[in-house]
């Protein structure tokens, strides 16, 4: 049995082999609970500033006036990672054919999602530890996250085509 950490870097460096553990039907909705369990780790570890300031505020003032800032904090960790997992679920079941299997397709589409998350948990480092990135910066750590998801979907895609229903 692998573990998370051991499964995200299978997406990072063996895409193969994590598409093959997520489209095993024995361990359905698994890679569902990596994707979250990472976009965890980006609120972790890219807005641990907001965090720790809205437990003060829920500390000191209150939970309800902490709210808004826990949510944006958490919007901006996630908001990447589940509208990249949206899209790329319709794509790999559009793509699949005749072998779309909707609930395989988005644990195929979860493991392409891990790419996206972890450049923009990369640079979301680089930006708080190193320099803030500009404008072309942005840009770029988007392109690179598009293109990196984009060939993992391509391969979830040929993965599902392949399936034997």
């Amino acid at each position: 049995m692998t573990g998370f950490l051991t499964r995200w870097g299978l997406a990072v460096a063996a895409p193969r082999s994590a598409l093959a553990l997520a489209d095993d039907p024995t361990v359905a909705g698994r890679a569902a609970g990596d994707l979250v369990r990472a976009i965890g780790v980006v609120l972790l570890a890219a807005h641990t500033r907001e965090l720790v300031a809205t437990g003060w505020v829920a500390v000191e003032v209150g939970v309800r006036e902490a709210a808004p800032a826990f949510l944006r904090a958490l919007s901006g960790a996630s908001m990447f990672g589940l509208v990249f997992v949206l899209v790329a679920s319709l794509v790999v079941s559009l793509g699949a054919g005749r072998r779309r299997n909707l609930g395989r397709d988005f644990d195929l589409a979860c493991v392409a999602s891990l790419a996206p998350v972890t450049v923009t948990l990369v640079a979301a480092l680089w930006a708080r530890g190193v320099a803030p990135l500009g404008v072309s910066g942005r840009g770029a750590v988007l392109i690179a996250a598009l293109a990196w998801g984009g060939a993992l979907t391509a391969l979830a895609v040929a993965f599902a085509r392949r399936r034997v229903t």
